[in-house]
């Protein structure tokens, strides 16, 4: 009886090693991917001055993971990883752009909330870069300039009715149209989403979307003409299958 206590209690110890291995790695490979990680950095960017954090294992990718920022420039932060045994796995320096890009959607967005705010709208202003421009067309650490932005934006409605209608949905998107037309920003699109009042929760968020009404993808050009046979249709059309 003892032997099989002890067989199973090896079997519970080796079962717990496993998966601690696997969601947190263990002490020695860390040991060895973080020499390696300290030899790469010194070796490819010793002309940067660099801050590091601790290395961290991601068990999503089974990678020993250093991220990095350089301390003269906002958005040069980058990941570089290695497997167990210390073998180069990724570095993603050459991503780094895409950081400037999130910083222009991170300030387009607060932009739209302090908008809403100052109009003092009954709505939030959700706004979003439409194009896909090509990363190379933005410089690392450009400041944001709402006066020459450089994406056209799309212009994303959310409030709250106490019965959404389509009267209301066409009274919120030609306000918001009022409202961006005293912006520098070159607007492409609108779309808006109206939660029965009763689903507003205490902190302001929405308890769901049931009986909600939405339409997307409406042209800029549009909105000054907007009637609810036009409505229908955008709701209609949203609402076809899609062909797989």
């Amino acid at each position: 009886m003892n032997k099989i206590i002890k067989i199973l209690m090896i079997l519970l110890i080796v079962v717990a090693l496993f998966f601690v291995n696997a969601f947190f790695g263990n002490p020695i490979s860390k040991a060895i991917a973080n020499r390696a990680a300290n030899k790469y950095i010194d070796e490819n960017y010793i002309n940067f001055k660099l801050k590091r954090e601790k290395i961290f294992y991601n068990f999503k990718n089974a990678a020993y993971t250093v991220r990095i920022q350089d301390e003269e420039s906002e958005d040069t932060k980058f990941e570089v990883a290695f497997d167990s045994l210390g073998r180069f796995k990724y570095d993603s320096f050459d991503d780094i752009k895409f950081n400037t890009w999130l910083r222009f959607q991170d300030e387009l967005r607060n932009y739209g909330k302090e908008l809403a705010k100052k109009e003092n709208l009954p709505f939030e202003l959700n706004l979003s870069s439409s194009d896909e421009k090509d990363l190379s067309e933005l410089t690392l650490d450009e400041k944001v300039d709402f006066d020459h932005f450089p994406f056209r934006v799309d212009v994303n409605v959310f409030g709250y009715a106490k019965e959404p209608n389509k009267e209301k949905l066409i009274e919120y998107l030609k306000e918001a149209s009022k409202t961006m037309e005293k912006t520098p920003l070159e607007i492409k699109s609108y779309s808006i989403i109206l939660v029965p009042e009763k689903n507003r929760k205490e902190n302001g968020e929405a308890l769901d979307w049931k009986d909600a009404l939405s339409v997307y993808g409406i042209p800029k050009e549009k909105i000054n003409d907007l009637t609810t046979e036009y409505i229908d249709e955008l709701i209609e059309e949203g609402n076809k299958p899609k062909d797989n």
